[in-house]
C-alpha cells in the first residue's frame, strides 16, 4: 500500500512536496479552495501505480526543468518497500551527448548491481534482448521536439540485490506517446535503498541530487537496449492492488429537462445505459475479490434505517429492491445510494490496498457523510484510502490530524502556484480547541475569509452584505463581497493565531473588530492607552475628540499593515445605536420597540441578547436595508473593497 509521495514541477505544484500516508489508522484527506491542485495529485499517484500507459502526458509547472514524482509503497508480506516514480526531463537540463556518453566502456561495470557483468544481470528475472525491425527502431528515436520521460521502478530482487530499472518514453508533439527500451542502472548512483528512501522521502532532503544521478545512469546505459520483465511484472503487481474514483468530467453526466433522451421511446435505453456506466458496481457486485459480509455491514451502516439490495438481472441490467418489495431501476436509485454502495464495494475489496476516491459523499444526505467517516477511521487500517473532498463533515479533530491543506500560494503571470500543507504542521495545530473546530475549519474550504469577534457580528455583517448583493448593479462590488466566507473568532483574543494561520496557508483575509482591541478607554471617558505598535499616543484626550482626525490615522493604518477594521463607536451594539435619529427603527426591527425610552445601556443590553439568540430572514432584511444608510457601513464596505 501507499506510504508515502514526493514530487516537484507538476501542474500547479513548482516547489518539492512530500505527503506522507504512514501515521495510524483512518483515511488521509485532500482538502482546499477548488482548482488548487488535489485532483492533479491523485492523478500523479494513479500514473505512478499504474503499469498501463496515458495518452498524454501530465504538464510540468516549468517545462525548462525536471519533473519528477516517486511513490514509496509497502509490498504485502516483505519489509522491503518498492518505489515507483516518473521523471520528465527539463528542455533547459538536456545533458549533451559527451557527457550523456562520457566513460566508455570502464564504466559499463558499475553500472550493474554489485558490478556484476552485463550477461549475469540480463538472464536475472528472465530478461531478454530485444529484436527489432528497422521501422520498429524508427519509432523509438528521438525526434524534434519530443518531450523524454522515464517510468522507474526501484526494488530489491529475491536475491537481495538493489534494482533500479527505467522505461524510456516519448511523448510526441502529435501528443501520443512511444516507449523506448528499458535499461537498469544499479549500483552507479552510490545508494543503498534506505538511503534512497531518506533522500527521497525525507522533508529536508534534495531528490534532485538522486534525479540527476538517476539520470545521467540511464543515458549512459540506453545503448544496451535490454528488456527486463520483472520491472513490469513489478508494476504489474501495484497495480493490482490499487483503485482510484475519479469524478465524472465528460458530457451527460447531468439529466436535464430539455434533452430528448428522456422521452418514452428511449426509457429502455436510458435503463441499461444506467447500468453499463456503473462500471464499479456491475464489475464488483458479484465478484470474488469482495468480502460480501463486510460489504453489506458498510452499506446497511450507510444507508440505515432503510436496507437497499443491488442485483443484477437479464443482460447486466442492475435492478435495486428497497425494504417493503419496492424494485426500481439503477437510473432511478438517489445518487447518495448508488456511491455509498460503490464505496462499500471498494472498501471490502480483498486485493485494493491503496485507494483514492473523489468527492465519494456526492449526494449523499450529511447523516451518511458522518457515517462514512466512522467507517474510514474503523476500516483503514490495512489500507491506505485518500479521500478528495469539499464537505467540511469530515473534519474533525480526529480526521483534522490526517489532512493535507491545498492552497494557492501565489500568481505567475496567468498561473497560479499551489501548495500543500499538512494541517497539523500548520498554525492552526497550534491553537486548534475542540469546540472550535466546527467554526474554523470552514477556513480550509474558502477562497477568502473575515474574521469577526462573535456571532452578533457575524449576523449584522450578513444583513449588510445580503443586501448589498440584492441591490448593487457594481459587479465587482458584488463579487468581491460574495467571496468573503464569515468566520467567528469567539473574543478579540483569537485574532492574532487566526491572522498567522491565514498568512500560513497563503489565505486572503480581512478582519472586522471591536474597538477595544486597540484603544482602551478609562471610567472618564479618556482614551487611556492605543496599542503603541499602531499609534504613537502622547496626551490624554476625551475619547469623543480623539475620534476625529486621530481615529483616521489610526484606522487607516490598521487597514493597510494588518488589513483589519474596527469599529468606531466601541463593538457592535455601540455600532448598532450610534446614529440618534436611526436608532428608533433598529430596536424596532429587532422587535425591541418596548426599549425605545429606556437607558442606552438597557438598550445595548438588550440587543446584544436579541442578537445572541437569533434574528428572521425577514429582519436580516430589513436590518440590512436600514444599516445601508448609515456612514460606518460606507467605511466598512470601502474597506473591504480594498
Amino acid at each position: 500500500m501507499l506510504r508515502a509521495m514526493v514530487f516537484h514541477n507538476f501542474v500547479h505544484f513548482e516547489d518539492k512536496h512530500l505527503l506522507n500516508f504512514r501515521e495510524g489508522n483512518g483515511a488521509t484527506y485532500f482538502i482546499g479552495a477548488s482548482s488548487t491542485g488535489k485532483t492533479a495529485v491523485l492523478e500523479l499517484i494513479r500514473r505512478c501505480m499504474c503499469s498501463t500507459l496515458n495518452s498524454s502526458l501530465t504538464n510540468r509547472f516549468n517545462e525548462e526543468e525536471h519533473g519528477y514524482v516517486f511513490c514509496q509503497f509497502a509490498r504485502d508480506g516483505t519489509e522491503k518497500n518498492v518505489i515507483l516514480g516518473i521523471i520528465v526531463e527539463g528542455e533547459g537540463n538536456k545533458q549533451s551527448m559527451e557527457e550523456i556518453e562520457g566513460g566508455g566502456e570502464e564504466n559499463k561495470s558499475e553500472l550493474l548491481p554489485g558490478g556484476g557483468k552485463e550477461d549475469d544481470m540480463r538472464n536475472d528475472d528472465t530478461s531478454e534482448d530485444v529484436e527489432e525491425d528497422s521501422e520498429k527502431k524508427d519509432e523509438r528515436k528521438e525526434r524534434k521536439g519530443d518531450v523524454k520521460f522515464h517510468k522507474i521502478v526501484i526494488y530489491h530482487s529475491s536475491d537481495g540485490i538493489l534494482r533500479i530499472r527505467s522505461t524510456l518514453f516519448f511523448h510526441r508533439k502529435e501528443k501520443n506517446i512511444d516507449s523506448s527500451q528499458d535499461v537498469e542502472v544499479g549500483d552507479d548512483i552510490g545508494l543503498h535503498i534506505d538511503k534512497i528512501e531518506e533522500q527521497l522521502f525525507k522533508d529536508k532532503s534534495d531528490a534532485n541530487e538522486f534525479v540527476k544521478k538517476v539520470l545521467k545512469a540511464i543515458k549512459k546505459e540506453q545503448p544496451n537496449k535490454v528488456s527486463y520483465d520483472h520491472h513490469q511484472n513489478m508494476w504489474d503487481q501495484i497495480s493490482e492492488q490499487f483503485v482510484g474514483i475519479l469524478s465524472m468530467r465528460g458530457p451527460g453526466t447531468f439529466q436535464w429537462t430539455k434533452s430528448n433522451t428522456i422521452l418514452e421511446e428511449n426509457k429502455e435505453y436510458n435503463y441499461n445505459a444506467a447500468s453499463e456506466q456503473a462500471e464499479v458496481i456491475t464489475k464488483l457486485l458479484d465478484a470474488d475479490e469482495v468480502d460480501k459480509d463486510k460489504e453489506r455491514e458498510i452499506f446497511n451502516a450507510l444507508t440505515y434505517p432503510d436496507v437497499f439490495e443491488f442485483r443484477k438481472v437479464s443482460e447486466g441490467k442492475i435492478v435495486v429492491e428497497k425494504s417493503g418489495g419496492r424494485v426500481f431501476p439503477l437510473l432511478k436509485t438517489s445518487l447518495g445510494i448508488v456511491e455509498a454502495k460503490q464505496f462499500a464495494l471498494l472498501i471490502s475489496h480483498k486485493a485494493f490496498r491503496t485507494i483514492c476516491l473523489e468527492e465519494p459523499e456526492r449526494g449523499m444526505h450529511p447523516q451518511m457523510i458522518e457515517r462514512m467517516k466512522t467507517i474510514l477511521h474503523r476500516e483503514c487500517d490495512r489500507k491506505t484510502v485518500i479521500v478528495v473532498t469539499h464537505s467540511p463533515a469530515f473534519i474533525d479533530s480526529v480526521s483534522i490530524e490526517r489532512s493535507y491543506l491545498f492552497t494557492r500560494k501565489k500568481q505567475v503571470s496567468s498561473r497560479s502556484v499551489c501548495g500543500v500543507n499538512n494541517i497539523k504542521r500548520t498554525q492552526f495545530g497550534k491553537l486548534m480547541k475542540v469546540s472550535e473546530i466546527e467554526e474554523l475549519k470552514k477556513i480550509f474550504f474558502a477562497t477568502k475569509v473575515l474574521l469577526v469577534e462573535g456571532m452578533s457580528d457575524k449576523i449584522v455583517i450578513q444583513a449588510i452584505f445580503g443586501h448589498i448583493l440584492e441591490n448593487c448593479t457594481d459587479k465587482e462590488k458584488m463579487k468581491n463581497i460574495n467571496s468573503y466566507q464569515i468566520i467567528v473568532l469567539d473574543g478579540c483574543l483569537r485574532i492574532k493565531p487566526i491572522q498567522d494561520l491565514c498568512k500560513d496557508i497563503n489565505l486572503p483575509f480581512a478582519a472586522v473588530l471591536d474597538r477595544d482591541t486597540c484603544i482602551e478607554v478609562d471610567g472618564r471617558g479618556c482614551v487611556d492607552a492605543i496599542h503603541k505598535k499602531y499609534y504613537k499616543y502622547t496626551e490624554e484626550q476625551p475619547i469623543n475628540i480623539f475620534l476625529g482626525e486621530p481615529f483616521k490615522t489610526l484606522s487607516d493604518k490598521l487597514q493597510k499593515e494588518e488589513n483589519l477594521f474596527i469599529w468606531k463607536d466601541g463593538d457592535i451594539e455601540d455600532f448598532l445605536l450610534s446614529e440618534r435619529d436611526k436608532r428608533d427603527k433598529i430596536l424596532e426591527i429587532l422587535d425591541l420597540g418596548d426599549k425605545k425610552s429606556k437607558p442606552r445601556k438597557e438598550m445595548k443590553r438588550s440587543i446584544k441578547d436579541k442578537l445572541k439568540i437569533g434574528i428572521s430572514q425577514e429582519q436580516s432584511s430589513k436590518l440590512g436595508e436600514h444599516l445601508n444608510e448609515y456612514e460606518e457601513v460606507s467605511r466598512l464596505c470601502e474597506f473591504l473593497s480594498k
